[in-house]
């Protein structure tokens, strides 16, 4: 069976559970994480045994995705059990305005 190659980006609080659900999957193979702060990634990198990448680097990786703009922005930076009506607003009116 052929492989499908994944990347997790992001390596926060929430992102064992990505990983810990991809080994589930047979047809999945990790290929690597990346984190807007390298050091993340390098921690879970080596917590599960792939490779740590910058999130450009795993971004260039794919080669669908090589050489594309892509545009990405962090508008918030909390857990979801801090996710109140005007968070949730800012995000859908950011999410519109890419769309």
């Amino acid at each position: 069976m052929n492989k499908i190659k994944t990347g997790i980006i992001g390596c926060g609080n929430i992102s064992p559970r990505y990983f810990d659900a991809g080994r589930r999957f047979e047809s999945l193979e990790l290929v690597g994480c990346a984190d807007m702060m390298f050091e993340r990634a390098q921690a879970r990198a080596k917590e599960y045994n792939t490779q740590a990448f910058t999130v450009d680097d795993l971004i260039a990786a794919v080669p669908g995705l090589a050489g594309q703009a892509i545009e990405c922005e962090q508008v918030a930076q909390l857990d979801s059990k801090d996710m109140d009506h005007a968070t949730w607003q800012a995000l859908a009116q950011r999410s519109a305005h890419h769309l």
